[in-house]
């Protein structure tokens, strides 16, 4: 049961309607009125339930838990710190239990190890040489800025190595797809385009650290919940996107920096992503 199920209101109930739930239910339930002693537990419950939710912050807080369906039961809150058990669902969120370890496979057995070493070998020898033929250079900066560049360019589809990729001010809609193949990127920017969307792909990046999707016309943004990004650092900084869109930062374990300035993020809704991830530094 949760806090809005406890006092008989909706999740979008307002203030007044909380209010005055309260007080209905405390006339039935008030020690003063009803000496029954489950009656005055029912009554510290609904407290913690109005002190919570009158609170916008703390609203806030409790409703992302709920949305994402971590939030702990009405029955669960300690009325000396009902903020408690909220800060220990979210916690326990980050957590991931680890599987038992496999039983050890067949090709273990010693009759196995002897031709699976000796393949090994081979496509070792094989990578080599494949290195020395075509004799790849890894291009540390590819800077493709303020082309009015609508598309991917043509005869980059087999790009080479790349670690830093500037997109700067084209007239680009959505994300190449070929950046979804640069595994060693560790800097994207692609700021001022005219990105609406961004392609899932991209948080698939294990070696990206910093993106910069700055002035564009993003209004939402999905992040895939299982990711593996490492990223650090994320600019969203002029982008009409809404509170729904901190549901799926919150997805990038590792972030430490978040601006979202200019966006149609609301600050209550900031105030309770910092609750949740106090070690990010957000600018809004």
């Amino acid at each position: 049961m949760t806090l809005y199920d406890l006092l008989g209101v909706s999740p979008q109930a307002s203030a007044d309607e909380l209010k005055q739930a309260w007080r209905d239910q405390a006339r039935q339930y008030h020690p003063d009125v009803n000496p029954d002693p489950v009656a005055a537990e029912r009554m510290q419950l609904l407290n913690v339930a109005y002190d919570l939710l009158s609170d916008a912050q703390k609203r806030a807080a409790y409703d992302l838990l709920l949305a994402r369906g971590q939030a702990p039961e009405a029955e669960q809150f300690d009325p000396r710190d009902p903020m408690a058990i909220i800060r220990k669902a979210q916690r326990a969120g980050k957590r991931q239990r680890k599987a038992p370890p496999p039983p050890p496979p067949i090709w273990q057995r010693p009759y196995i190890i002897a031709p699976v070493l000796l393949l090994l070998a081979f496509g070792l020898a094989f990578l080599v040489w494949r290195s020395f033929v075509h004799h790849v250079q890894p291009v540390p900066r590819l800077t493709l800025e303020y082309r009015f560049m609508n598309r991917w360019p043509e005869g980059l589809e087999n790009s080479p190595i790349v670690v830093q990729l500037r997109l700067k001010g084209n007239r680009l809609d959505s994300i190449p797809a070929a950046v979804g193949g640069l595994t060693s990127l560790v800097y994207f920017d692609a700021s001022d385009n005219r990105l609406t969307d961004v392609s899932p792909r991209l948080w698939s990046l294990r070696a990206l650290q910093y993106v910069d999707l700055s002035d564009n016309r993003l209004n939402q943004i999905s992040i895939p919940e299982n990711n593996k990004s490492l990223l650090s650092i994320l600019i969203l900084r002029n982008n009409p996107l809404g509170n729904e869109a901190l549901i799926e930062i919150a997805r990038l374990q590792h972030l430490q920096q978040l601006d979202i300035r200019g966006t149609q993020i609301r600050p209550e809704a900031v105030a309770a992503w910092k609750l949740l991830r106090p070690e990010v530094q957000v600018q809004h």
